[in-house]
């Protein structure tokens, strides 16, 4: 089955010569931030294995919320949200150690992230 979308192509169920469709993540994963040690900015990647609301908030060493990534319903897929280093402000955050939480399907992960000048 193929369709045309408005907007990023084809999509496609199946397989098709040269074309698959992406794998669903069998499990919730936070696989962190990349680059981690970073500058000016640093992208986080974390998988749901199903659809639902998905909290991505970064923290820091107090346990003060600094930004909110993201406060929505995601589909079942490999994720990717970057961070600009700024707080809710949009102010340029210090060096030091974030933590990037991430929650859903009543689960919680946990990264360490550190910022650097």
């Amino acid at each position: 089955v193929c369709a045309a979308v408005d907007e990023g192509g084809v999509y496609v169920l199946g397989d098709g010569p040269g074309i698959s469709s992406p794998e669903l993540p069998a499990v919730l994963q936070l696989d962190g931030s990349f680059p981690n040690p970073f500058q000016a900015e640093t992208l986080i990647r974390f998988a749901l294995p199903s659809a639902g609301h998905v909290n991505l908030r970064v923290y820091d060493m107090s346990g003060r919320l600094v930004r909110t990534l993201a406060d929505d319903d995601m589909n079942a897929a490999n994720h990717a949200i970057s961070w600009d280093g700024r707080d809710h402000n949009g102010d340029l955050v210090g060096a030091g150690v974030y933590f990037c939480r991430l929650e859903a399907a009543g689960q919680i992960q946990t990264q360490k992230m550190l910022r650097v000048e």
